[in-house]
């Protein structure tokens, strides 16, 4: 099945999603004008997002586990073919069914090639609650690979204690905090977490 979406602006989602083929990432069929409207036809997912998973129930920590792995290498296969996600975080991983989760909205992303760098240093990107403190802090390209890394991470906390390890009451607190604070131990949130996670 497929989704069709408009697009606002140009087409960047669609040719830097279409570089990444892995059976975790979201399938980009067809990019096209409709009239005087671009838009994407997309691999249509039907399962709900991790976000909705994550607030239903509390997830196990192995189920935790197998869903982070399969993230991991499925960012894994977009790092490779140089593609920085910026953006990751629970509304981004569709879940074609149970444990099977696709990363989408490659909206924020760019090449990790410096040639065809798209942003400004000073420009904050991003969902500050998942955001790396170099993306926080507007770091241009000292964004890399690490920084979807590090929102891997806050997924996987999020996963294991229900809560978000940086927060705040507003969206500079929350950068703040993802700047300066060292997050709450994941076992003092979640005593059943093996010491190795």
């Amino acid at each position: 099945a497929k989704l069709v979406v408009e697009i606002k602006g140009g087409c960047l989602e669609a040719e830097m999603a279409a570089q990444c083929q892995h059976p975790n990432i979201a399938a980009i069929y067809e990019v096209g004008t409709y009239g005087d409207r671009p838009f994407i036809a997309m691999e249509w997912i039907d399962g709900g997002s991790l976000a909705e998973a994550l607030a239903r129930q509390p997830h196990p920590v192995r189920e935790s586990v197998e869903l982070l792995q399969t993230i991991a290498r499925a960012l894994h296969a977009a790092h490779s073919q140089g593609i920085i996600h910026r953006d990751l975080k629970p509304t981004n991983i569709l879940l074609r069914a149970p444990g099977v989760p696709v990363i989408c909205d490659f909206g924020l992303a760019r090449s990790v090639r410096p040639s065809t760098q798209m942003t400004a240093t000073g420009l904050i990107l991003g969902t500050p609650e998942y955001m790396s403190p170099e993306q926080a802090g507007g770091g241009g390209d000292a964004v890399g690979t690490a920084s979807d890394i590090f929102s891997l991470g806050v997924i996987f906390y999020r996963m294991l204690t229900g809560a978000l390890p940086f927060r705040g009451e507003s969206v500079l607190e929350i950068i703040r905090a993802v700047q300066e604070s060292e997050p709450v131990r994941v076992r003092k949130l979640n005593p059943r977490a093996p010491l190795d996670l």
